[in-house]
């Protein structure tokens, strides 16, 4: 799926400065005049507002927050005015035109993480249409469809899922005996900030004559050997006691979550479906089993390799980077805001292929809080719902995706043709294990832990929780049987 963001991220190439001491550089006209031409060949057509007096009525956002971190906030939905910032600003005027295109008003409903989806529950048990659409976090997601609380998106009107507002690929791995229950869209930039992806200290890889980067990932040689060899140069024990601590620098950082990036990029999924769109366990394969030995193997050297959400030390997962103590950070773009403080360059990579002879890279959503945009079964106007959806989600994916491209960019961020590809590249490699999103036997929540163990026994793992994902996978299935 082609985005406009070569455009975006040329327009603000050509209105910033690239800073940390470097002089001022304005972007080759060429390459600025081929965005321009491919924007207009790629920007989502819209066939216009469906004319419709919505009579001042309001539509009702169910939202889920995430542990209370703000980066990860759905914050898109509803601003109480103009700001001055162009995120903040883009969505208030997104409402402004639905409240004057459709005569309707938006309403956000938010609710901790904590609270699993029981006021959703309720809500539909009540018949009482407390909500009009919902977003609901990819690790929610299996219980809403087992339980009966969404609609297929095939009943909802009026939406042309074709567009690249709504994200045809991830809709596609995500059906199961032809029906779909939720999909990535333009209705909230979250999807965008939940990618996964790569940092680096420009300056660390100058320091330790490190090979151009962006050259091996356009040459296909950013693989995972090849990142771990350089991580090994750039570990040391700064303060010299013998530990390493979060005082000292490493080669890689990373959390948890970034193992949903690493088996993504790797190729190792969790479960894929047969001819007839259903689901099967593929995780315990000897490629599979080798692939995640090999990379974790590496990834668990703890004088290369900081765990952040095992080892903590640091006041934030970024803390250490924006310090100068990493060469490679493995996070998400919801990273990149926070590290506008460095005083030096750093970039964006894909994260790496397995070896030379994997095909692509392929980058990933995180499982857990991506996103997905739903339809609960107590919504009791459809035909209004899929015009205001449609509309909804084009303005969010003209007017917000645009400013969140701005807000990222604004700072140390690289902000040359290198970038433009690399962001390019991550956005339109995404996949999605339908294994981790609905988290099938707990088996990808387990997979994440077992990084906080440093556990390399994944066979006899991934055997053990077989019965659990297989019954999971059923249960799936005969829900949507029946429905």
């Amino acid at each position: 799926m082609k985005r406009n963001i070569t455009f975006i991220l040329c327009m603000i190439l050509a209105l910033q400065t690239i800073s940390c001491g470097a002089d001022t550089t304005v972007p080759d006209e060429t390459v600025s005049t081929q965005a321009a031409e491919e924007v207009q060949e790629t920007e989502p057509a819209f066939r216009g507002v469906t004319k419709a007096d919505m009579n001042g009525r309001n539509f009702t956002a169910y939202t889920e927050g995430w542990y209370d971190y703000a980066p990860l906030a759905i914050d898109d939905i509803v601003v109480e005015e103009l700001t001055g910032d162009s995120l903040n600003d883009a969505v208030y005027d997104r409402n402004m035109l639905i409240e004057t295109d459709l005569n309707c008003k938006v309403v956000h409903a938010s609710f901790p993480d904590t609270n699993h989806l029981n006021e959703l529950a309720n809500s539909i048990a009540a018949g009482d249409n407390a909500y009009d659409f919902c977003l609901i976090r990819g690790f929610n997601f299996l219980t809403s469809v087992t339980s009966g609380y969404l609609l297929d998106m095939a009943d909802l009107p009026g939406v042309d899922y074709s567009q690249p507002y709504w994200n045809q690929t991830v809709m596609n791995i995500m059906s199961i005996v032809g029906k779909q229950y939720g999909a990535p869209s333009g209705v909230t930039v979250n999807d965008e900030k939940s990618v996964c992806c790569m940092y680096f200290n420009k300056e660390m890889a100058s320091d330790y004559s490190l090979p151009n980067l962006y050259t091996l990932v356009n040459d296909g040689d950013w693989t995972y050997s090849r990142m771990f060899e350089m991580a090994e140069l750039a570990a040391a024990d700064l303060n010299g006691d013998g530990k390493y601590t979060h005082e000292d620098q490493y080669g890689i950082s990373h959390i948890r979550d970034s193992v949903s990036g690493i088996l993504a990029s790797a190729e190792i999924m969790i479960a894929q479906k047969d001819e007839n769109d259903l689901p099967y366990y593929a995780f315990p394969t000897e490629q599979n089993i080798t692939r995640y030995l090999d990379i974790f193997s590496k990834l668990f050297e703890q004088d290369i390799c900081y765990n952040y959400h095992q080892r903590l030390g640091a006041e934030t997962e970024q803390t250490m980077f924006v310090e100068e103590q990493i060469l490679f950070c493995m996070g998400g773009i919801y990273y990149a805001p926070s590290m506008r403080v460095m005083d030096c360059e750093f970039g964006i990579l894909p994260f790496p292929k397995y070896d030379e002879n994997q095909n692509t890279y392929t980058s990933t959503m995180d499982p857990g809080f991506m996103t997905l945009t739903c339809i609960p079964v107590s919504n009791s106007s459809l035909e209004e719902t899929g015009i205001f959806l449609e509309y909804y989600a084009w303005l969010g994916h003209s007017m917000i995706l645009p400013a969140f491209y701005d807000v990222l960019l604004t700072g140390k961020i690289v902000r040359d043709e290198e970038s433009v590809r690399m962001l390019d590249l991550i956005f339109d490699s995404l996949i999605q294990d339908m294994g981790g999103t609905f988290n099938f036997g707990g088996f990808h929540r387990e997979l994440l832990m077992v990084c906080d163990r440093y556990t390399l026994d994944i066979a006899s793992l991934s055997a053990s929780y077989q019965q659990k994902v297989e019954t999971d996978i059923q249960k799936l299935i005969d829900a949507l049987k029946e429905s």
